[in-house]
């Protein structure tokens, strides 16, 4: 039976379906309709030679900016573009506030991490990466576990953050997870940018087999632009 949307919901709460179960039921359509992570694991990053970074490189392969580890390149580079972005809005939109109490009362880490794993608002993102790095002696370790096996975009994407402004050197667990490899090729595009920015000289392999592996098993997608900025970050920063 079509039920209509301004129709008596048919789980009997009395309220209108729009308002009712008509979000869960398109977010039902929406999930079935879209491929999983398990449909394309990256298992085994195959040997792809030495690297041969140069500018001859970097002119034939050029990353594009507006290509999802593109953005997220630019968001480390300019933190305080998102805390103004986030500053503005907030101005405009009464959203995300019974979150930002539960952030700003949440001490204990296994908490604080567990709101990350949840799709916190974005909004509410500043807030809760400044307290997961007032402990991140405890988090930290916590979000790197969470790291091997996550499918959340939005974890990868925070995870990344709260590495990058961490106070602490954690290249060599970063290093360990580039070459698990971690089962969401998603997850590895992205940390393959951060290990550009905070890695050293034996990242520049690892990269390298990503870069050529994400460019001949997904060639429609763009997860190869993680790790060719964090190629390009790694030579800028070691030549």
């Amino acid at each position: 039976m079509k039920v209509g949307r301004n129709d008596p919901c048919p789980c009997g709460s009395g309220r209108k379906y729009k308002k009712c179960c008509a979000m869960k039921d398109m977010k039902l359509r929406n999930t079935a309709s879209r491929p999983s992570r398990e449909d394309f694991p990256v298992r085994k990053i195959d040997d792809y030679g030495e690297p041969k970074i140069d500018d001859d490189f970097f002119n034939e392969n050029q990353f594009e900016m507006f290509s999802a580890s593109g953005i997220l390149y630019n968001t480390l580079i300019r933190p305080d573009l998102e805390k103004a972005v986030q500053a503005v809005v907030k101005r405009h939109l009464s959203r995300g506030e019974k979150e930002a109490k539960r952030i700003e009362a949440t001490n204990d880490p296994e908490g604080l991490v567990e709101i990350m794993k949840n799709s916190p608002d974005t909004l509410n993102h500043c807030l809760l990466v400044e307290k997961l790095l007032q402990q991140q002696d405890t988090t930290i370790p916590m979000i790197l576990e969470e790291l091997k096996h996550t499918n959340s975009d939005l974890f990868v994407e925070l995870a990344v953050s709260i590495l990058h402004k961490s106070s602490s050197d954690h290249s060599s667990e970063l290093l360990s997870l580039i070459r698990l490899p971690v089962k969401n090729p998603y997850a590895l595009s992205q940390l393959c940018v951060l290990a550009g920015m905070v890695g050293h000289k034996d990242h520049i392999k690892p990269l390298w087999d990503c870069y050529h592996f994400f460019k001949e098993r997904y060639p429609d997608k763009s997860y190869d632009q993680g790790p060719l900025i964090g190629l390009w970050e790694l030579h800028t920063r070691l030549s």
